[in-house]
């Protein structure tokens, strides 16, 4: 309560104090999600599961990033804050889990070697997808798109399956492999399209972010709540999709690694995008001004590159300012790493003095990169 004050009302931006209460947080982030798993356990035997309270606190605090970079400005105190909402919601489940002790949560993670191992390889696959989503420089290279693969098109339905069926010879490896693609596709297309809906577009990135998340807080819950009702010699496992997970994980970590050494030495620099307005042969007054008269119109083109190293997507906006402000045209545009368009732009003047603004947003919807226009048209 104490870090919600001192980050909503801005109290202080010492960054040795704001390090401090992250620190703090993620600590208790870590033992609350870990005791809501286990509500009968002291706190000497909480402490001792110190990799399940380090994979909670890693986990929330991802999420309260992923939430802070798309509705927040990106700073230690709107993270603290997004982290302190999660921890109080935490608390009060812990509070609830005490005083109805409920088993629904009650998981036994005293599983199978190989199940254990399989959910830690998905645990940190998922942490290096998200990183190579989220995380400069690991994100300048999009190296995720193949270490979403898994998340997309196998591990949620794979999962699911196995808390439906969990016993072995209910199906061939065959069959639940089949399955387990069908379902997982069909996840993926319903996070698609709902996101679609809220974003106006399909963004890979953003569904691959939901699918890890809804992977970690739903679905292995619930696998395992499901599995450990069934004994070890009766429980369903596969040593060679484990061991195909741990392969792809491996080469992952190596290629994200690989990524950041590329970028950090200077073998590729960060990325830019190139917005240049042509066409525009008139003089500027001393005050900055183009003077043009009225119905005078202003024919212009924008020429965009990308150098981003990745696909882009962006949002051409031409927008007037002056007493009111408006905008005349809008045009989405999607380019591969090095590819170029020109926009013809034309305009008609209409009196008064105004700032014509070409303004180029990234796909987050913020002003990326802007170009000014002054006239004063009579």
């Amino acid at each position: 309560m104490i870090t919600f004050i001192i980050s909503f009302f801005s109290i202080t931006s010492d960054q040795n104090i704001m390090i401090g209460l992250f620190s703090i947080n993620f600590l208790i982030i870590g033992l609350v999600s870990t005791f809501i798993i286990y509500p009968k356990t002291n706190t000497k035997q909480i402490i001792r599961k110190i990799i399940l309270i380090l994979g909670f606190a890693i986990i929330f605090s991802l999420i309260s990033a992923i939430i802070t970079i798309y509705f927040m400005q990106l700073t230690m105190t709107s993270i603290l804050l997004v982290m302190t909402i999660i921890s109080i919601i935490l608390i009060l489940i812990a509070v609830y889990r005490t005083k109805h002790d409920k088993d629904i949560f009650n998981i036994n993670i005293d599983i199978e070697n190989s199940t254990k191992k399989s959910l830690y390889v998905i645990i940190i696959l998922g942490l290096v997808t998200l990183v190579g989503i989220l995380i400069p420089p690991f994100n300048i290279i999009p190296v995720w798109y193949g270490l979403c693969a898994p998340f997309v098109a196998f591990i949620p339905g794979y999962y699911i399956l196995n808390s439906l069926l969990p016993k072995k010879d209910e199906l061939t490896l065959l069959e639940r492999v089949g399955i387990a693609v069908f379902l997982s596709l069909i996840i993926t297309s319903t996070i698609g399209l709902i996101l679609y809906g809220v974003e106006s577009s399909i963004n890979m990135a953003h569904t691959s972010i939901v699918l890890i998340i809804l992977t970690y807080i739903i679905i292995i819950p619930a696998y395992l709540s499901r599995v450990k009702k069934v004994n070890n010699n009766q429980r369903y496992t596969h040593p060679k999709i484990n061991r195909a997970l741990l392969f792809i994980t491996i080469i992952g970590l190596l290629a994200l690694i690989l990524v950041g050494i590329t970028i950090t030495t200077g073998n590729l620099t960060k990325g830019n995008t190139t917005f240049v307005v042509e066409g525009i042969n008139q003089t500027a007054g001393s005050d900055g001004y183009i003077n043009m008269t009225s119905n005078e119109n202003i024919t212009s083109q924008v020429n965009i590159t990308n150098h981003e190293n990745k696909k882009m997507s962006y949002t051409m906006k031409i927008e007037v300012h002056n007493e009111t402000s408006k905008v005349l045209s809008e045009e989405k545009i999607t380019l591969k790493d090095e590819e170029s368009k020109v926009i013809p732009v034309n305009l008609t003047m209409t009196p008064g003095r105004k700032d014509i603004q070409y303004v180029l947003y990234t796909q987050r919807g913020q002003p990326y990169i802007k170009r000014h226009l002054y006239v004063n048209v009579i």
